[in-house]
């Protein structure tokens, strides 16, 4: 095991994450990040990026075969997708971003490092996986990110019980799925499929789709999602599946009545919590609240020498909030002095 000493150590390569170390690298800090996957984090690798892509080329696709572009004196013939194709193409997307960040890095120094990153003690991280070591430090930035919320009732089998991560990179384009959650991740990655003919069921538990948003600009969602076909059930409570033959059927309880929906897939997207994997805040002394980590207005932990942004700490779950704090830790090592209030105003 490699022993190595440095500044700062930023645990996780997500928007976060390797903009501090970034950042760092710029103001002469001696940085290490560590990455068990691929810089980008979620957004960047299954998130943001890939669905928008997606979105984009069903989109166009879906396009091609509406009847109004014909009073605009356009006639498509004959139109098709190749799916492989375009997930090649969504792939090379990430891939050419992810290349990106891997020059940043480089050019401002930064060592990475590739692994399961642990904090051990307030000035000391482990290394297990890719490049096991041992790195003594004055700071740590924890960047964990999210993970996906799994239901114990729906365990994936990434076959015909997905998550949003296998939407990314079905082999084949499904003629029916139903997918629970309205919530952002679910009516994206519905359109996405709907727009390529798929029959989209969504199911969700509260009394409208996207909950979290004003009511009128839902409205303006379910409504292109159901010119495409998709259908809603609100104020619906899924209670299990089953695999029976080539797809899965459903159960859930709406308006106190039970009833089944049969499809090719199921697709679980309810959301995403803080990644804690490997944390041990007990013991490091850390103050938690409500899953999320405390901080104060530097970013700072209950342990000076520990900083925590992102999906780890209060507020929402979204990459340019990520970067934002990302930064602010960066230029507080460095002993710039910006609190949160700055960055939020």
């Amino acid at each position: 095991m490699e022993q190595i000493q440095t500044n700062t150590v930023v645990i996780g390569g997500g928007p976060g994450g390797y903009a501090a170390a970034i950042r760092l690298g710029q103001l002469g800090i001696d940085t290490i990040l560590i990455e068990k996957k691929e810089v980008g984090g979620t957004c960047l690798n299954v998130g943001c990026i890939p669905s928008k892509a997606l979105l984009h080329a069903s989109g166009t696709y879906s396009s091609l075969k509406k009847r109004e572009t014909k009073t605009m004196g356009i006639t498509v013939s004959e139109s098709s997708i190749d799916w492989a194709k375009t997930i090649a193409w969504k792939d090379r997307t990430v891939k050419k971003l992810t290349t990106g960040i891997h020059y940043l890095l480089k050019a401002n120094k930064v060592r990475e490092i590739s692994g399961i990153g642990t904090v051990v003690s307030p000035n000391e991280v482990t290394v297990e996986g890719g490049t096991p070591a041992r790195i003594s430090c004055q700071n740590i930035i924890l960047a964990l990110g999210s993970k996906i919320i799994e239901l114990p009732d729906f365990p994936m089998d990434h076959e015909k019980i997905l998550n949003s991560t296998d939407l990314l990179s079905l082999t084949k384009i499904p003629e029916s799925m139903v997918l629970l959650g309205g919530g952002i991740i679910g009516m994206e990655l519905g359109t996405v499929y709907a727009n390529l003919g798929t029959k989209v069921t969504v199911i969700e538990m509260f009394d409208r789709i996207l909950p979290m948003y004003e009511e009128e600009a839902t409205k303006l969602v379910e409504q292109e999602f159901k010119k495409l076909g998709g259908v809603i059930q609100t104020k619906a409570k899924a209670l299990g599946v089953k695999k029976e033959g080539a797809g899965i059927v459903l159960e859930y309880e709406q308006g106190g009545k039970k009833q089944t929906i049969e499809a090719e897939l199921l697709a679980v997207a309810v959301g995403r919590r803080p990644n804690h994997k490997g944390l041990d805040a007990e013991k490091l002394g850390l103050v938690m609240e409500k899953g999320r980590i405390q901080v104060n207005d530097q970013l700072q932990t209950a342990v000076s020498s520990i900083y925590a942004i992102g999906d780890l700490i209060p507020g929402p779950m979204l990459a340019h909030k990520a970067t934002a704090e990302g930064v602010m830790a960066a230029e507080g090592i460095a002993g710039e002095k910006v609190s949160l209030q700055d960055i939020y105003a």
